[in-house]
């Protein structure tokens, strides 16, 4: 085979010969080796069709030998898939599952790896343990963890709860005060990114994972092309995402082009002559070899569904932070009131009651002032539109919230998003609410619901939904057990995701910590109202 690739590179013109042979001599002769060379010849010389040269190399031949390498970690793949496989040691405090066993496996053996897993089944956990694994094996010494801008705290609070190896955090902003002997972690979103690709491409990470890598899918937008860019130089490499397609197949592009290039190759031009129909517009009509598609971007890829993972757990709880920014003021100062009035002894369980009330609303960005509410702040928001963007477009899911004005901002904004909602609060008539029901059970095209906590806890079947999202809570524990016993029932046939959206450093957290010990959250909060969490 080298006799027939040294033909191959002879012809070529004498500026592409030098190039290809010149990266050739930096290492011994091998099959990766002569498939590079291949690949050189038809990325710098596209005119020339390879498979017709008067050297006798078929294209059968061309073709095994150019994906020699892939080939063989897509037989890896297979092999972990069925079972097949020696388990690594994990450094991490938590124990896998059997599928996050699997996953970690395929992380660890190819050098970049897509974990196609969906939210609540532990692709963040698993991608965790290989980062961590390649550090203690002394291949990587930077890690770069991109990531859409409301999983930030994510990451850092996984890092804090699994790992079990030395690493050292900074997050959006880059110092290089980083710990020696630690595992140097930069978390930062999208946006923020490629603003800074001088500073992040200086810094030189060994690895980098994209989280929810779908946000990359349009190959011409800054944070693409900072992916693709950087993509090139490391050699380890992870995307993780539940829904790699959202809006067409040729989603996929961008993400395998960062992550391993001889999947789908290069040219965005070539991908779409090969899965889809254009017409004379340019506009795609239809698709095609879609099974090629999947096969090929399965092949390197590890997928999980909730419904299919036999030993999860009946329902899993997951938490979402954001940061004030807009209404972190007046939250510190309605705090700072509340704890002045019990430092003066002033201590009335009713009053105090409602400031706390007062402030989980400023969390949820409103302000109550003499029966007017006003908004003051779209974190929360901001928040909810990430999660519910990243959902599969059929998927059904539930809100519940304990404020109207937080009820009528989350319809407002699903309504913008094109996601046929309803809701059902304390004025929404008996009837009515049965055919809400009865609607959200039968047509597909209803894909949420949002509820009062209050009112929407009890005598309310809602299994057509296996996800929900708290956006805010109730200080009732019974409220907050019958309201999740709304998906989790009988008739249920998928495992359950509960996702609890929180404002980091509030009184949220406070809300969350007690309802973990399953205790009524206005007598624990009223009993530590100076112990608030605070910006």
């Amino acid at each position: 085979m080298v006799r027939k690739t040294l033909s191959l590179i002879k012809s070529c013109s004498s500026k592409h010969q030098e190039i290809i042979t010149s990266m050739l001599k930096q290492n011994p002769w091998s099959s990766k080796q002569q498939s590079f060379a291949i690949f050189m010849i038809e990325k710098y010389l596209p005119q020339i069709n390879v498979y017709e040269l008067q050297n006798e190399i078929t294209k059968e031949e061309l073709l095994l030998d150019a994906r020699e390498y892939t080939k063989d970690q897509v037989k890896v793949v297979d092999e972990i898939k069925n079972g097949n496989f020696t388990e690594f040691e994990v450094p991490l405090k938590t124990k896998l599952f059997d599928h996050q066993k699997k996953a970690y496996a395929i992380g660890v053996s190819l050098d970049g790896a897509a974990f196609l897993m969906e939210m609540g089944t532990g692709k963040t956990l698993s991608a965790i343990a290989v980062a961590g694994k390649r550090f203690l094996e002394g291949k990587i010494k930077r890690l770069l963890v991109v990531a859409p801008l409301s999983v930030l705290h994510v990451w850092e609070s996984e890092f804090k709860k699994h790992a079990d190896y030395k690493y050292d955090i900074k997050k959006q902003v880059l110092t290089t005060d980083f710990k020696g002997d630690s595992l140097q972690v930069f978390i930062v979103s999208y946006e923020t990114s490629w603003r800074i690709s001088d500073e992040i491409m200086s810094w030189k990470p060994d690895m980098v994972i994209a989280d929810e890598s779908q946000k990359i899918k349009n190959t011409d937008s800054k944070r693409a092309q900072f992916l693709l860019d950087i993509g090139k130089k490391v050699k380890y490499k992870l995307i993780l995402t539940g829904t790699p397609v959202t809006q067409s197949p040729l989603d996929l592009f961008a993400q395998y082009k960062f992550l391993n290039s001889s999947i789908f190759g290069d040219g965005i031009t070539k991908f779409k002559d090969r899965y889809a129909e254009i017409d004379h517009f340019g506009r795609v009509v239809a698709y095609k070899h879609l099974d090629e598609m999947a096969d090929k971007a399965h092949s390197i890829a590890y997928r999980v569904k909730k419904e299919d993972v036999l030993d999860l757990p009946p329902f899993v709880d997951e938490v979402m932070y954001c940061e004030l920014t807009e209404s972190r003021q007046i939250y510190d100062e309605i705090r700072d009131a509340v704890k002045a009035s019990f430092s003066k002894g002033n201590v009335n369980y009713n009053v105090v009651l409602a400031n706390l009330q007062k402030l989980s609303q400023i969390a949820g960005g409103f302000y109550s002032h003499k029966g007017d509410i006003t908004p003051i702040g779209t974190e929360k928001l901001t928040l909810l539109e990430s999660i519910v963007s990243d959902f599969a477009p059929d998927k059904k899911f539930v809100v519940f919230c304990r404020y109207r004005a937080e009820i009528d901002a989350i319809s407002k904004l699903f309504t913008d998003l094109k996601i046929s909602n309803f809701i059902i609060t304390g004025d929404t008539k008996m009837e009515d609410r049965k055919d809400i029901l009865e609607q959200f059970k039968n047509d597909k095209n209803l894909r949420c619901v949002i509820l009062n906590i209050q009112v929407g806890s009890v005598g309310i079947d809602l299994t057509a939904a296996d996800t929900m999202i708290f956006y805010s809570h109730s200080y009732s524990y019974a409220d907050y057990t019958q309201s999740r016993a709304r998906i989790h029932r009988t008739g249920q046939v998928n495992k359950c995701l509960y996702i609890h959206i929180a404002a980091k450093d509030t009184i949220d957290e406070r809300v969350m910590q007690s309802l973990e010990e399953k205790k009524d959250v206005a007598q624990v909060i009223v009993d530590r109202v100076t112990d608030i969490p605070h910006g």
